[in-house]
């Protein structure tokens, strides 16, 4: 085993990979460590509250992958189910023309169900990811209406949705909140007539949907499996994307310098 992996794995705790085949295809730096300060702080609260916030005082056993597949099923199920039900029988929301609900919490459903581990499917990259993208969204859009007439706009609307989603990626990269359906919830902010005609109301739209998804999420991917891993971006994660720079850095050099041997020498 390279130093490299070696660090990675101390930083990971045990070196323990989850059987879950999207998480198996990942780079050790991507995952994250099953006992992060961040959810050490919720030892403080009683077990019943902790537990369902993502802590464990040990390391949670292997699931199986058929294990795997069925609480990722009953997630998603639950959580889009939950966000429908609120947003088409609230009297409410009908009545503000609230779509049942934004298509990019299907892409989210498989994040945050599906592949719990991953640094994209962390609450600080739900909530602020979706958020930012609707943020970015609306306002590229309204910036857009400032166009003389609506049959402009309405010819320029394929630029207005590229530039919003190309703009929240570059946000949610600044921001360490990169979550993939953050991309697609600025892009329908632009093209979707049901999300223009919400404007500002949709930011609180999407608020209560990530909301809603997270609380499911809290609540079946820890009856047997453990989400979060982490509230906020870790520097555990920062430390391993900075080994693998290192160790990448360091193997080229040495191969040029191998190269520039075997010329020397007339190999």
């Amino acid at each position: 085993m390279s130093n490299a992996d070696e660090s990675r794995n101390k930083i990971r705790g045990d070196g323990h990979r989850s059987a879950d085949p999207y998480l198996m295809s990942l780079p050790l730096s991507m995952t994250n460590p099953l006992s992060s300060p961040h959810l050490q702080s919720l030892e403080r609260l009683p077990f019943w509250l902790s537990r369902w916030l993502g802590y464990r005082p040990s390391t949670p056993p292997k699931l199986s992958h058929y294990e795997i597949y069925l609480w990722s099923f009953i997630g998603s199920f639950c959580g889009l189910v939950l966000i429908q039900a609120v947003f088409k029988y609230s009297l409410y929301f009908v009545t503000r023309g609230v779509p049942p609900i934004i298509a990019s919490y299907g892409a989210g459903a498989v994040l945050i169900y599906g592949a719990i581990e991953a640094p994209l499917a962390q609450p600080y990259a739900l909530i602020g990811g979706q958020f930012l993208g609707a943020l970015i969204g609306i306002c590229i859009t309204k910036l857009f209406h400032l166009l003389p007439t609506e049959e402009v706009f309405q010819k320029l609307l394929w630029i207005c949705g590229s530039l919003a989603c190309s703009s929240s990626i570059v946000v949610m990269q600044i921001t360490g909140t990169m979550h993939p359906p953050g991309g697609a919830t600025a892009l329908l902010a632009a093209i979707s007539p049901e999300a223009r005609q919400l404007g500002w109301y949709y930011l609180p739209v999407i608020l209560l949907s990530s909301t809603l998804a997270l609380a499911v999420a809290l609540i079946v991917n820890n009856i047997r499996r453990q989400y979060p891993l982490y509230w906020f971006r870790p520097r555990q994660l920062e430390k391993a994307n900075e080994i693998d720079v290192n160790t990448e850095r360091s193997s080229t050099e040495s191969r040029s310098e191998k190269r520039e041997g075997r010329v020397r020498h007339g190999v």
